[in-house]
Order: structure tokens, then C-alpha cells, then sequence
């Protein structure tokens, strides 16, 4: 009893302390500050907020430069000829210029060359920075040049993505040199003799205009009489090295005349070797020539367009190769011919390749070859200027295309197809 006294009593004292307790645990309104300093404790922040950001910028910001993106396609720099320049007629003029680009699939230069008095037109087109031309466009007189950048589509419109500038130039003609009629030779009326004039001469054809006829195989052999382009001719006799003939004209005159300006419709290996004339004395001391090689070395080997090669429209690419360098006086004179009308382009160039258009060769079927020359006078006349070296090398066949008709203000030559 006692025992069970002092238990309840021992409950009751540890239930008074723990209500004790519990009262008296400060509330959580006691720990908070209740004076204001407690606040700057900890500082506010005091970030501005600016309008805009680095993703958008202010109508006042400054363009980077991929806003304005580089030209990426420069004028050309014309090179030659220079501004007012003087270009003598007859010579080969190699115009040419400089670009810092490089040409896509479908881009080409556009080479314009007209009179001031007239509408500007192409040329030409093509890949290369350079275009040759022998002869004047429309006469002697002033000309303009200007080489543009194009891009041509598929439609073979052209659009214009660059231009140099305009470059004046003059284009004159070959001073006059003496024609036959300024000093006339004196020649004896002969007698008539029947000719044999029934029967058409035919063994060749005068190739060339203002042919002279000579007393001897060379330009230092008298000059007999003076033939036009088209003669027919009677071959007779050829000298040891086979570049001159000797043939009787239409009238019955007989005497010798370069082989290169003739059109030569017999075999030369079945035309009999003619005694040449003696050499004339000069009455004075000449300027020493050359003296003409006694055979002739061996003929240029063709390269390119092959026989099956595609058709070439306003330029041509040939190609050649020879044994040795020229000399400075030495040159590769090219001919192109056809059957029916004959040679339509000569000219010369002192490396093994051409590339320019066909002077005066309408479309159609063409036979072309090269042989080595040298020229042994500048102004001299054309016949008596040229020397020949080599043998002539083969005739390969190639198909040409004169340059399209335009809207009759304009014309435009095509780019030429590369070889198979």
C-alpha cells in the first residue's frame, strides 16, 4: 500500500514538471527581430533591368560585316591592248586581261569590241583570259573594248555578274607599199604563137591576191607580171626544195611562183625537178638574207581536235607539236581549206597551239594543217616575207560553225566544245 502511495506520487510530481515545461518554451514570435535596424542584416538587391538584351539589339546597333557580304566577283583589269594604243592592220593582236576570280561551270568572259559610232557587241566568249584577232571587226578606224564576267543559264541567257572598264583603241591600216604600175617594167611585145588555150588549165589556182609572177624560184629573180586570186595555172617544173613552181598563166606566160600561195591540185612527187635560171647579178650590194634551207625539215606532228572531235562554234582549239623550239624569226603558219572553197584562213603563231576563230570560213567541213616558216622581212610583200622550213603536215579534218546571227544589233560567238 505504501508502495503503490509512492508510485501514484511519483506520477503525479512528473506530470506537473512536464506541464511546467511545455509553458514554458518561448513561442517563434519571440525569435523574430522586432526592431527595424534588424532588416539591414541582409541587403536587398538592387539589379537594374535594362530594356533589351544581347539577343536583340538596339535599333541603334551597328550591322556586323556578314550583313553586307563582299562582291565575290571583281572587274577584270583590261592588259592589252593599252588604252590608245595604235594597232597596225594585218598583225595578229592577242587582246588579253587580268581577273582575280575563278570561273564556275557556267561563267565565261563576255569580249565586246565595237566603233564608238555604233552598238556595242560581243565577240567572243570563252574560259581563257585572252582572245587573238588578225583583222579589224568593221573596218579601220577607233574602236572600244570592255571584257565583262557572265553566267550563261540553261535557256543560254546570259547574266551580268562583273565589268571592266571601257579601253579606247585605234585599229590603222599597212602603209601602201609600191604596186607593179608604179614603175612599169618594160617588156618586149613578143610575136603570137598559138597556145594551147582549148584545154582548161586546172594543175593549180592562184591563192592569193596581187601574186607576182618571177623569172626564177625566189623574190631576188625579176618580176614578170603580177596574177589576181583565182587564176588557173599549167604547172610545169618544181625546184629541188619544192616551194616554188614553175607555171604557165592563162595569157601563155611562163615563170615560177611560191607553192604556199597556190592551191595545188596535182601530186608535187609526180611534177618533174626544173632547172632554176641563173641567179641575177644586183646592181648593188644587197642586205644579206637567209639563205633558203636546200631541203626541207620534217613536218609538224598534229595533236588535237581529232577526226571524231565535236563541231567548233566561233573559236577553234589546235594543237601541234614539233622537234625542236623556233627561233626569234621562226613562225607555225596554219592554213584551213575545203575542197570547194578553197583556203579561208592563214595565219601565223610561234607557239604550238591556236586558239581564235576562222577568218572569213563560213560553216562547214575543213581541212587543216601547219608547216614552220621564217620571216625574212617585215615590209616586204607578203609573198617575198616568208620562207618556208618544214614539210606541211597532215590535213585533219575539222566541222567549224560561224558565230550565231543575233537580234541585228548583236552577235555572239559560242564557247568551243573540248575535244573527245
Amino acid at each position: 500500500m505504501n508502495w503503490m502511495n509512492g508510485r501514484k506520487g511519483s506520477w503525479a510530481c512528473f506530470l506537473v514538471i512536464a506541464i511546467t515545461v511545455l509553458f514554458s518554451v518561448p513561442s517563434c514570435d519571440v525569435a523574430k527581430p522586432t526592431h527595424p535596424s534588424a532588416l539591414t542584416d541582409t541587403p536587398i538587391s538592387t539589379t537594374t533591368i535594362v530594356s533589351g538584351s544581347a539577343d536583340t539589339p538596339t535599333p541603334n546597333s551597328t550591322p556586323t560585316a556578314t550583313d553586307t557580304p563582299t562582291n565575290p566577283y571583281p572587274a577584270p583589269t583590261l592588259v592589252n591592248p593599252a588604252s590608245g594604243a595604235t594597232i597596225m592592220g594585218g598583225e595578229l593582236i592577242h587582246f588579253s586581261w587580268q581577273w582575280d576570280g575563278a570561273l564556275q561551270e557556267r561563267e565565261r568572259f563576255d569580249l565586246r569590241i565595237w566603233r564608238p559610232e555604233k552598238p556595242a557587241y560581243t565577240v567572243a566568249m570563252a574560259r581563257e583570259s585572252g582572245f587573238p584577232l588578225d583583222t579589224p571587226l568593221d573596218g579601220f578606224g577607233e574602236y572600244q573594248w570592255q571584257v565583262a564576267v557572265v553566267r550563261i543559264d540553261g535557256s543560254g541567257n546570259k547574266s551580268l555578274l562583273s565589268e571592266s572598264q571601257i579601253s579606247p583603241f585605234v585599229w590603222i591600216d599597212v602603209p601602201p607599199t609600191s604596186t607593179p604600175t608604179a614603175t612599169p617594167i618594160p617588156i618586149p611585145i613578143p610575136t603570137p604563137t598559138p597556145t594551147p588555150t582549148q584545154t582548161p588549165i586546172a594543175d593549180a589556182v592562184v591563192n592569193a591576191e596581187n601574186l607576182n609572177l618571177r623569172s626564177g624560184p625566189g623574190a631576188v629573180y625579176d618580176r614578170l607580171g603580177v596574177l589576181e586570186q583565182g587564176d588557173p595555172l599549167r604547172v610545169t617544173g618544181r625546184n629541188l626544195a619544192g616551194d616554188w613552181l614553175r607555171v604557165i598563166a592563162s595569157d601563155g606566160q611562163e615563170g615560177w611562183i611560191a607553192a604556199s600561195l597556190l592551191e595545188i591540185n596535182v601530186p608535187l612527187a609526180d611534177v618533174a625537178t626544173a632547172q632554176a635560171p641563173p641567179t641575177p647579178t644586183p646592181m648593188y650590194t644587197p642586205t644579206p638574207t637567209v639563205t633558203p634551207t636546200p631541203e626541207l625539215l620534217v613536218a609538224p606532228t598534229l595533236l588535237e581536235p581529232k577526226a571524231d572531235a565535236g563541231d567548233f562554234a566561233g573559236s577553234v582549239v589546235l594543237k601541234w607539236r614539233w622537234e625542236r623550239p623556233l627561233e626569234k624569226d621562226e613562225y607555225f603558219s596554219i592554213r584551213v581549206r575545203n575542197e570547194k572553197e578553197g583556203e579561208c584562213h592563214h595565219t601565223q603563231v610561234q607557239e604550238p597551239t591556236y586558239v581564235g576563230g576562222l577568218s572569213y570560213c563560213p560553216s562547214g567541213e575543213y581541212y587543216w594543217q601547219v608547216a614552220v616558216v621564217r620571216k625574212l622581212c617585215e615590209d616586204c610583200p607578203n609573198e617575198q616575207k616568208w620562207q618556208t622550213l618544214s614539210q606541211p603536215s597532215e590535213d585533219w579534218l575539222i566541222r567549224y560553225q560561224t558565230l550565231d546571227e543575233g537580234d541585228g544589233e548583236e552577235s555572239e560567238s559560242k564557247e568551243p566544245k573540248e575535244p573527245k
